[in-house]
């Protein structure tokens, strides 16, 4: 039973920093594309971010760490269950 729980803990914290990291590396790959279509000034983004205020921005923070969290999470407990 204990394993189960660590498996869980295990994958919610790799999903944490994987949720962190992946979306930053996505941004670093579409930074050319968002240069060519609005230069260099980050007004277009940060007006659609702050649009609702600075909700939208950590809403979608939160819910893309627990996506990967809870992803991260179960693959870890299917991994575990199969040793």
């Amino acid at each position: 039973m204990s394993n189960w729980i660590e498996s869980l803990v295990a994958g919610i914290v790799l999903g944490i920093i994987l949720g962190i990291f992946l979306p930053v590396g996505f941004a670093v790959l579409c930074f050319p594309v968002y240069v060519i279509f609005f230069g260099l000034s980050l007004q277009p983004f940060l007006d659609f971010m702050m649009e609702d205020g600075t909700w939208r921005f950590v809403l979608t923070f939160c819910y893309f760490l627990f996506l990967y969290g809870f992803f991260f999470g179960v693959l870890a407990v299917a991994g575990g269950e199969n040793q």
